[in-house]
């Protein structure tokens, strides 16, 4: 994602006068796109807004012990001597009373136990549920039975799906971690894209999704690199062994690059034709080792760039054409955005595959908006919140939700949202937005908005 594949909102500059005028009133979007309310533009939220809500204060946990104290009544001075039998038959009788008295404080001392503990449990169970957000929590150790939220609704047709920590070196995701994601995410949509496999990210991926029998599919990634043919024979591979491992059953396709035109191509200018070269050579080769797998399917390979990288050339040399949409980086109004991203990706995309020999499939392989803007240190950043009139906030991705979800479904537009879960590391690589795109925080909590039922 970048806004690089977008030019100033006046002069789109897309190749072959395709691009669309951003602020264009099209009669034909006005039944699938109705007007949004005016945004305030101004009102967007702090970092300190999103701080994450899993780690709660850590309750007091040390009891107090418990039990019978007992205060015994001194005897009065004044009482006259006892005899020897009145003494023996006295301690007889105390020793009897404190017997008893013992045995009671013991019995009670259980009772308290038992109340005390259940109540402890109570509370536990209480804390725990409050605490979970938008945590799903599997019952017992059967990962595809988990606790539903109620927010949540089917209404995206595709997600898109980094899981947390997994960037090399360091590698820190987990298959627990993915499957959390893969039962939260499943509520939310049947179709997943990913962008790379290091890390056991495919892997990791096509297991859960088995352990939780969810009903979903996958695109997986694979990231490329043109300086590194080490790094895309790795990436190639790990894809390829994650699909002979679990199979296809789970595999819609593979997304071979992300960007590779865009990131290779002049601010702006004419897509690179060696970099289209090059992807669309790394393509045949994925297909050509797939075959090899001899798989109950034919899984299709295509690749993912920006909108305005989309050529003739690329789209001849992949099963699917896949376009990053951002009406953020395009500058337009929020009021705007949802019609521009179906008018942008129809012109920008679709027309340049239906101009294709081969037809390929079309997606939106990203479109979202971002909720904030912060420093590599975490502080907030004014400066790149707005660019022309997007403005990144809360608020505004309500109302991208709202305007363009069940629209694009109703227009049968296959687009997978940007993204699923704010990715922290590139707060520190990137600053501006880019690290706060997500639906959810990066602890799983869904941010102040409402999911529209579709």
């Amino acid at each position: 994602m970048s806004r690089n594949q977008y030019p100033s909102q006046y002069d789109w500059g897309i190749q072959d006068d395709q691009q669309p005028h951003a602020f264009a009133s099209q009669d034909s979007f006005k039944d699938s796109y109705p007007p949004t309310p005016s945004p305030n533009m101004y009102n967007h939220s702090s970092a300190s807004d999103y701080v994450a809500q899993s780690h709660y204060a850590r309750r007091n946990e040390a009891d107090a012990p418990y039990g019978a104290d007992p205060n015994y009544e001194k005897r009065s001075a004044a009482v006259a001597e006892p005899t020897w039998l009145q003494r023996q038959q006295a301690s007889k009788k105390k020793s009897k009373i404190i017997l008893i008295c013992c045995i009671v404080a013991v019995a009670c001392a259980a009772v308290v136990g038992v109340v005390i503990g259940i109540t402890k449990s109570k509370k536990s169970s209480s804390s725990s549920s409050d605490s979970s957000s938008s945590s799903s929590s599997s019952s017992g150790s059967d990962p595809s039975v988990f606790t539903k939220d109620s927010r949540l609704h089917q209404s995206f047709w595709g997600m898109a799906y980094t899981p947390l920590n997994a960037q090399m070196p360091g590698c820190g995701s987990t298959l627990a971690n993915v499957t959390r994601d893969i039962q939260l995410l499943s509520q939310l949509t049947t179709n997943m894209r990913t962008y790379g496999s290091d890390c056991s990210i495919n892997d990791n991926i096509l297991q859960a999704i088995a352990d939780t029998k969810v009903n979903m599919t996958v695109w997986l990634g694979i990231y490329l690199d043109m300086t590194n043919s080490t790094t895309n024979e790795r990436q190639i591979q790990q894809t390829l062994d994650a699909i002979s491992k679990h199979g296809s059953d789970h595999v819609s396709g593979v997304i071979v690059g992300n960007e590779v035109v865009l990131l290779a191509s002049p601010t702006g200018g004419t897509p690179s034709t060696t970099a289209i070269s090059f992807v669309v050579e790394q393509q045949k080769d994925v297909r050509t080792r797939l075959a090899a797998l001899n798989l109950s399917k034919t899984i299709p390979v295509g690749t993912a760039d920006a909108g305005s990288m989309m050529t003739t050339s690329l789209a001849e040399g992949s099963d699917a054409l896949m376009s990053n949409v951002h009406p953020f980086f395009g500058g337009l109004l929020i009021s705007q955005a949802a019609a521009w991203t179906y008018e942008y990706f129809q012109t920008s995309t679709v027309a340049v595959a239906a101009a294709a020999s081969n037809n390929p499939a079309v997606f939106i392989a990203e479109t979202g908006w971002p909720t904030n803007s912060t420093n590599a240190d975490g502080s907030y950043n004014s400066t790149d919140d707005t660019l022309g009139g997007a403005v990144a906030g809360v608020p505004e991705l309500q109302t991208f939700l709202d305007t363009y979800l069940c629209q694009s479904l109703v227009n049968n537009t296959k687009s997978f949202y940007f993204e699923a879960f704010d990715e922290p590391w590139k707060e520190l690589a990137y600053g501006g937005v880019e690290s706060h795109w997500g639906l959810f925080d990066a602890d799983r909590n869904l941010k102040n908005i409402t999911i529209p039922v579709c």
